[in-house]
């Protein structure tokens, strides 16, 4: 049997990057940096699978030095989405082009993003990074306004995490990106997503965990349709105008030191929990089927969803907040509609 649960950290999902299909994105990639950074790059021409190994690299390194048991990262850890953009000239391209560029301006022959010895030039590298993805508008960093009627104490923590994190803090609603409301309680039935599909896998995102603890299951939803396209960080909201979010979008950024997935938090006008169409239920996953690929690697057919353990069971802001589909240290599952409980199988 096999379980579909989030990751247990931020760690990169190695068997979608060195899959087939996933190596064939980054010719598109290659090309472009074949083309706008062929200084950089020439001496020594990368191919699709050591761009998809060095990704790789780059986000552990994100895991291993701004990831959320670091103790004062030096860097907010940039969107798992703009390491998904394989559009030429998109977030994936001038990440890679800035890090080439600086590799050559420090006279590397190799990037090493595991020695002590390199710790702040490659800090130095992401923060490049960062810069260059906001230049080039495949990042926009959250400008946000705060309604009167989130709790004073929580409005405070919010704008000091806000303006922590490079965002910043508007005094009306015009030209924001950002409209925070005050903490609701989740809804019954989220406890996943089912992002994106191929064949053999589904990309499933847990309900209030950032994007980086996103899992890579061998499991078919049934329930619903995932995309076929790769979310990307250029998507934004679908259909334009501002993200409305409840408080927790910013209180669960500062636990994870990654901004959160707004659909997760999203709320219409009038400050109610929005449904969204791509909602898995703890039921839903039950009913999962496996795909040859994973029944073959589990010698399973069907796929049985684990509750996880995490620290989502700490409080998340300061109201009591029912987080239903997050792990807890005693696995239950709250006010879901199904009472069964499997054990946990590893994938």
């Amino acid at each position: 049997m096999m379980s579909a649960q989030p990751k247990k950290d931020g760690s990169p999902n190695k068997q979608f990057f060195e899959s087939s299909e996933t190596v064939a994105l980054f010719e598109g990639v290659r090309t472009w940096l074949l083309k706008n950074c062929k200084k950089y790059v020439q001496t020594d021409p990368p191919t699709n699978k050591s761009l998809a190994s060095l990704v790789v690299q780059l986000i552990q390194f994100q895991e291993e030095n701004f990831g959320k048991n670091v103790s004062k990262p030096p860097l907010t850890r940039l969107p798992m989405k703009c390491f998904l953009d394989f559009k030429p000239g998109g977030a994936l391209c001038h990440i890679l082009s800035t890090i080439y560029k600086y590799k050559s301006e420090q006279g590397w022959r190799r990037f090493d993003l595991q020695s002590p010895s390199r710790m702040d030039r490659n800090v130095e590298m992401f923060m490049n990074v960062e810069k260059a993805l906001i230049q080039n508008k495949c990042l926009v960093m959250p400008n946000v306004f705060i309604r009167s009627d989130v709790e004073k104490s929580v409005q405070s923590k919010v704008k000091e995490i806000i303006k922590r994190h490079q965002g910043t803090v508007s005094e009306t609603e015009e030209d924001v990106t950002h409209v925070i409301y005050p903490v609701v309680d989740p809804l019954d039935e989220e406890y996943a997503r089912a992002v994106y599909r191929r064949p053999s896998h589904t990309l499933l995102h847990w309900y209030y965990f950032p994007d980086s603890h996103d899992s890579w299951d061998p499991i078919e939803i049934s329930t619903v349709e995932p995309p076929e396209t790769l979310p990307s960080v250029a998507d934004g909201k679908k259909g334009g105008g501002v993200w409305r979010v409840t408080a927790s979008w910013a209180l669960d950024l500062d636990q994870y030191n990654e901004w959160m997935n707004e659909e997760d938090y999203e709320v219409d006008e009038t400050g109610k929990k929005k449904v969204h169409k791509l909602r898995i239920s703890v039921d839903d996953l039950m009913t999962a089927t496996g795909t040859s690929a994973g029944a073959a690697s589990s010698g399973a057919g069907a796929s049985t969803p684990s509750v996880p353990t995490d620290d989502k069971a700490k409080t998340k802001s300061t109201k009591k907040r029912k987080k239903s589909p997050s792990p807890q240290p005693t696995p239950k599952l709250g006010k879901r509609k199904s009472n069964r409980n499997p054990p946990a199988h590893t994938l």
